[in-house]
């Protein structure tokens, strides 16, 4: 339906623009050290506001963290079945 190929579409945006975000944190983190780099400068080298990077991440923490989990967690979904059942 109309409505679906929205949903997914506006998925597919807020996707592209978490992992924009993501890289450019590690851009501004190879440029400067965690914990002298701001939710601003990330903000910024992204092309998004501060208000959509908290969207996306409580704090910089949660978005350090995403970062260095985001590899393991696209290997997890390219190796999981799609119809994940749980086995009780």
């Amino acid at each position: 339906s109309h409505s679906a190929a929205l949903d997914l579409a506006s998925a597919r945006h807020a996707s592209e623009k978490r992992n924009r975000i993501m890289r450019a944190a590690e851009t501004v983190w190879h440029r400067r050290a965690l914990a002298l780099a701001s939710m601003e400068e990330i903000a910024s080298e992204a092309g998004v506001s501060k208000g959509t990077l908290y969207n996306f991440f409580r704090n910089k923490e949660d978005l350090f963290v995403a970062t260095v989990m985001a590899p393991y967690d696209e290997f997890r979904e390219t190796f999981s079945p799609r119809d994940q059942k749980s086995v009780v």
